[in-house]
């Protein structure tokens, strides 16, 4: 897969995408090598689970990104908390489910 932004773009919407974790990376490899302006990233409702954790981790520092949505996917809350030491303006994580077991907090 190759993405390329050649637009000056603030909001990136991959809701119900069916997008995974390798597509996670691509996106936020993308983002960062075009020097994307995007600043506001929504990847609910996908399947996003807590292996992505360490790419967001690692990726989203170098991007604009100030409000990361991931509601409505497979990520656990322990791995979660990391998530929350990254300095977003808003992150949410609502309506997430690990095992069958529901969780949700924003």
């Amino acid at each position: 897969i190759t993405i390329s932004i050649r637009f000056s773009m603030k909001n990136l919407i991959l809701t119900a995408c069916n997008l995974d974790n390798e597509s996670v990376r691509i996106i936020l490899n993308s983002l960062v090598n075009t020097k994307s302006e995007v600043e506001f990233l929504n990847l609910s409702s996908n399947r996003i689970d807590s292996q992505a954790i360490s790419f967001l981790i690692e990726l989203l520092p170098k991007t604009k990104i100030t409000t990361l949505l991931l509601d409505d996917n497979k990520i656990d809350p322990i791995n979660a908390v990391e998530l929350m030491n990254l300095k977003l303006e808003t992150l949410s994580l609502s309506q997430n489910e690990h095992d069958d077991i529901p969780i949700g907090f924003s």
